[in-house]
């Protein structure tokens, strides 16, 4: 006998052979015992999950000697026919070859003549999605109304373009993808039938590449066992089909939890000189972070994955987050769909990697806003301590060599000096951040026991530390600057606050009411608060000056204060 595809050979001859679709079985076979037959069905799903395979086997049902039954015999003369497609009852049309409306005439003036051996005259229509508009209406009143004796069985792979006047005169039947774990037993079985040897993970491999259609992995199943010989390994396929490999992959992630971008790129060259391509390498990398990202959340299942789960370097899956391997995903799919329009593949793979090198270091945006907002909180309770550089580093941004670090570190060490040698007290926003910063607010001691006094003899001293105290657990800085004032003054139940700094001024000037209010609470008697400007804002000792400083000086057209 010729060859025959597995497909082919193994196509169910009986409802009870159709693998992943109990549903469709158990109506069908239900309506055939209870002879509730519809004179119109419509399969629908997607390619190769047994749509016309269940048309057919349907047929046979129907007009099987022993029929209608669900369980036809396969030995009568009706049966055979219709299994080998040579029935004059049981027309399969390809509605792709068959769109026009004059072929749907030819039907309904056939349907006028009863069958001419069997119990049903039955039409399959096979992709009816493609008829035309014109066809479907003529179709219509044949549909609804038929002789008793005709049948329509129509399929498609694509229901939303069957119009809503023919679904609603049948019954429709929703075709599932075939589970991973039912295409893998139904190689098993191939295997043993063709007594081929064969390896757990090259099987679920196959299935897994089926994607939930029998016929595709029975075609890729066919492809391997040409190669394989007597005995199908996962070696064998990745060797011949150009794949990565498990291993390859797992020693390329092990290198880039170490963030070396080097051995990462010298192992993408070893890769690709083996003869994978590099639409290949991507497809390869997206599953394998797809399956850690599953490993994550603790999802170990073999038919999901692909293999064990213990096959995957350990490694690997402890050294990213879910957010980061999200991450790396999303870089991945976007590479594959932008690819095609790349003028070097290879660089756009390499670029990848090299940036996939550092996906340990990755962090959010919500986290980055979430450090600030610790920090915020740990200023804000004078508890402010500074971090390791940990926001700087996940964000790749190393500061060794930079020579804008340098720079803004000698600026920051100027300003340094220039506090030491200069009585002056001239502040702009930047300057009273990085004074604050540099830990220049004097902590108070808040456990320390503070000196009670006389309500009606409370000194200016007392007011002014409590207020001070009391105002740095709301606002640090409105705090600093009280205590930066040159001078307090009391008199006639008025506070008189001096400032040669004009910035300093102008900021608790626009805070008197809130300060007022606390002084208050301290001295009830105090009915109002002062804030005295001094005209000198001037150094009065010279800068040294530096060329790099003088430049950014001279490029925004700014001065030191």
């Amino acid at each position: 006998m010729a060859y025959e595809v597995t497909a082919n050979r193994r196509r169910p001859q009986l409802f009870r052979d159709l693998a992943g679709q109990e549903f469709v079985v158990s109506t069908l076979s239900s309506a055939i015992e209870s002879k509730r037959i519809a004179h119109a069905y419509l399969f629908s799903g997607p390619r190769g999950v047994g749509k016309t395979s269940s048309a057919r086997i349907l047929a046979k049902s129907l007009n099987c000697k022993d029929g209608p039954t669900a369980t036809p015999c396969g030995v009568c003369n009706n049966c055979k026919e219709i299994t080998s497609g040579s029935s004059m009852d049981v027309i399969e049309i390809d509605g792709a070859s068959n769109t026009s409306v004059n072929d749907i005439r030819e039907i309904k003036d056939e349907v006028l003549f009863a069958p001419s051996g069997s119990r049903y005259k039955i039409y399959i229509i096979d992709e009816v999605h493609m008829l035309s508009n014109s066809a479907f209406n003529a179709l219509l009143k044949t549909i609804e109304e038929p002789p008793e004796y005709i049948i329509f069985i129509f399929a498609t792979t694509e229901i939303h373009k069957v119009p809503a006047t023919i679904r609603s005169r049948c019954q429709q039947f929703n075709f599932r993808l075939i589970p991973t774990e039912t295409l893998k037993e139904l190689i098993v079985e191939a295997c043993v039938e063709m007594k081929i040897k064969y390896d757990d993970e090259a099987l679920y491999w196959i299935a897994k590449e089926g994607n939930g259609s029998s016929r595709d992995a029975y075609t890729l199943f066919d492809q391997v066992a040409s190669f394989s010989g007597n005995y199908i390994t996962l070696e064998k396929i990745r060797e011949k089909l150009g794949l990565v490999g498990l291993d390859n992959m797992n020693e390329l992630v092990d290198f880039m939890a170490d963030s070396n971008a080097s051995e990462v790129l010298n192992k993408c060259d070893y890769i690709l000189s083996t003869g994978v391509s590099i639409e290949q390498f991507i497809v390869d990398l997206a599953e394998y972070f797809r399956n850690l990202l599953f490993l994550s959340y603790g999802i170990k299942k073999e038919s999901l994955l692909g293999c064990s789960s213990e096959r995957f370097s350990k490694k690997a899956v402890d050294s990213f987050s879910v957010v980061q391997l999200e991450h790396g995903v999303d870089l991945i799919l976007k590479l594959y769909k932008d690819i095609r329009y790349s003028v070097n593949p290879r660089f756009e793979l390499e670029l990848l990697l090299s940036r996939l090198s550092t996906l340990s270091e990755y962090i959010t945006n919500n986290e980055i806003l979430e450090k600030i907002k610790n920090i915020k909180e740990s200023i804000s309770g004078g508890k402010f301590t500074v971090e390791h550089e940990t926001i700087v580093k996940k964000k790749n941004l190393t500061e060794t060599n930079n020579p804008a670090t340098d720079f803004f570190s000698k600026f920051k060490n100027r300003i340094n000096e220039d506090k030491t040698t200069s009585k002056a007290e001239s502040y702009n926003k930047t300057d009273q951040v990085h004074r604050i910063e540099d830990n220049e607010i004097e902590e108070i001691d808040e456990e320390k026991e503070i000196d009670h006094y006389d309500s009606s003899n409370k000194s200016l001293d007392y007011i002014k530390k409590n207020c001070i105290r009391k105002l740095k657990s709301s606002s640090v800085t409105l705090a600093a600057t009280l205590e930066k004032a040159d001078e307090w003054k009391l008199d006639n139940f008025t506070i008189f606050l001096n400032y040669k700094n004009s910035f300093q001024a102008a900021l608790v000037e626009k805070e008197k009411n809130k300060i007022l209010l606390v002084l208050k609470e301290l001295d009830s008697n105090i009915k109002k608060i002062e804030i005295i400007k001094a005209n000198n804002n001037t150094f009065s000792q010279e800068i040294v000056s530096d060329p790099q400083i003088d430049t950014i000086l001279s490029m925004f057209r700014g001065t030191i204060v």
